[in-house]
């Protein structure tokens, strides 16, 4: 039978689970030849995740006022058409 409780601290413990003097190992990622990633490399992909995210919702914006929009520069150029005739009433 499997123990579930196994490398839990008891119940009560106010102490860390964890000694503070051992360290935690840490994710890094090697490239060919046992080299390490840049250290650039993780805000590059982020970067180009932000720059994905800021296009598409840019675009889905710009889909959805495309009829507004183009009603606004239609109702433009009629104002620039009419103008003259305005002028002349005026």
């Amino acid at each position: 039978m499997t123990d579930l409780t196994a490398g839990r601290p008891p119940e009560g413990s106010t102490e860390p689970a964890a000694d503070p003097d051992v360290e935690v190992p840490q994710l890094v990622l090697h490239m060919g030849q046992g080299r390490a990633l840049p250290r650039w490399f993780w805000r590059a992909i982020v970067a180009v995740a932000v720059s994905v995210a800021a296009y598409q919702f840019g675009r889905s914006i710009l889909i959805q006022l495309q009829g507004f929009l183009l009603i606004v520069a239609i109702s433009l150029f009629l104002s620039f058409a009419v103008e003259p005739a305005v002028d002349f009433l005026a």
